[in-house]
C-alpha cells in the first residue's frame, strides 16, 4: 500500500500535464482550423471626390471619342505658350528679359484659358452623360445648342478669374518693383475689373464657339475621316488650323 502511493500520484501528474497539453494544442488546432476558413477584408480604395470623379470621368469621355485627344491639348498649350510668348516680345522689344516676370504672367493667363476652353470643347463620347461639342454625330438640336450655350458660365467665370489674376499679379510685380527699386516705366493703368470682364466674356463666347467649330466641324468631322490613311498629312493640317485659331 505504500508503495501504491508514489505511483498513484505519478500518474496523477502524468495525467493532468497531458490534459493541459490536450488543452492547449486543441485550442490551438482550433483556432488554425477557423483561420482557414476566413480571409482577410478587402481593402477599399479611398473614394475619390467628386469633382476628381468628375474630371476622370470628362477625361476619359473626350478621350473615348478622339484617342489623340491628349495629344491635341498638348499642341494647344504648346502654341498657347509660343504665340504668348511671341507677342510678349514684339510688345516689349529689347525690355523683354529685363520684364520676364510680367511676360511669365501674361503666358500663364493665356494658357489657362486656352487650356479650359479647348477642353470643355472636345467631343465626347457618345455614352456621356452630356454632349460637349455641337457637332457630335447623333444629337438632337437641342442637344447642340445646349452644348455651346451650358459651358458659357464657367467658361466666363475662367476668364474672369484668369485675367483679374493676370492683371492683378503684373499689378503686384510692379509694386515689388518699385520696392526693390528695379527701374521700369510704369505700366499703363488697368481697370481690373472692366479688363477680367471682357476677357469672361471673350473666352465664354469667342473662344467657347472658335474651338467647337475647330474641333467638332473641322477636325472630327471632316479632318479625322479625310486622313486616317495619311498620318503626316493630318498632323501638318492640325498644326495649321489651331495656330490659325
Amino acid at each position: 500500500h505504500h508503495g501504491s502511493t508514489p505511483r498513484h500520484g505519478i500518474d496523477a501528474t502524468a495525467l493532468n500535464r497531458t490534459k493541459s497539453m490536450a488543452t492547449r494544442y486543441g485550442l490551438l488546432a482550433l483556432v488554425l482550423v477557423q483561420a482557414q476558413g476566413l480571409t482577410a477584408p478587402p481593402r477599399r480604395a479611398k473614394p475619390r471626390a467628386p469633382r476628381a470623379n468628375a474630371l476622370v470621368d470628362a477625361w476619359r469621355a473626350r478621350s473615348a471619342a478622339d484617342p489623340r485627344f491628349a495629344k491635341k491639348l498638348a499642341l494647344e498649350a504648346a502654341l498657347a505658350c509660343a504665340l504668348q510668348t511671341a507677342a510678349e516680345v514684339q510688345r516689349r522689344k529689347s525690355a523683354f528679359a529685363r520684364e520676364a516676370d510680367y511676360v511669365v504672367a501674361g503666358v500663364l493667363t493665356a494658357l489657362a484659358g486656352k487650356l479650359f476652353a479647348s477642353f470643355q470643347a472636345a467631343p465626347s463620347a457618345a455614352g456621356a452623360a452630356r454632349p460637349t461639342n455641337a457637332f457630335q454625330r447623333n444629337l438632337a438640336f437641342d442637344q447642340r445648342i445646349s452644348a455651346v450655350v451650358r459651358p458659357t458660365p464657367r467658361l466666363f467665370a475662367l476668364g474672369f478669374v484668369a485675367a483679374a489674376l493676370g492683371y492683378g499679379l503684373t499689378g503686384l510685380l510692379s509694386v515689388l518693383r518699385d520696392a526693390v527699386g528695379a527701374a521700369r516705366a510704369p505700366p499703363p493703368p488697368v481697370n481690373i475689373l472692366g479688363a477680367a470682364v471682357y476677357t469672361g466674356l471673350f473666352v465664354a463666347v469667342v473662344s467657347n464657339v472658335t474651338y467647337q467649330i475647330l474641333q467638332g466641324l473641322v477636325e472630327y468631322r471632316l479632318l479625322e475621316p479625310a486622313t486616317t490613311d495619311a498620318p503626316k498629312t493630318r498632323a501638318t493640317l492640325l498644326f495649321l488650323g489651331r495656330a490659325a485659331r
